[in-house]
């Protein structure tokens, strides 16, 4: 929320460029969300993100371990 807030602070002080967290704060007003319902939809794609990352690099490494000297021709 520390993030969401100084977006917050900042577009309220009018120095606050455009982007994704100005319109959704804003939208999501108009809308009748609250900050916290409006920081969840703003960091659902990029949490999404890591895990596939996450998932995708233990599929690597649990291949390349299970396989006899992939691994140590990967170091």
């Amino acid at each position: 929320m520390a993030y969401f807030n100084d977006v917050k602070r900042r577009s309220e002080a009018g120095i606050a460029k455009d982007c994704m967290a100005t319109y959704s704060q804003s939208q999501g007003r108009s809308q009748g969300m609250t900050d916290v319902e409006v920081a969840y939809a703003l960091s659902a794609p990029f949490s999404a993100g890591v895990d596939t990352v996450r998932r995708s690099l233990n599929d690597y490494f649990g291949a390349a371990d299970s396989v006899n000297g992939v691994y140590r021709r990967r170091q």
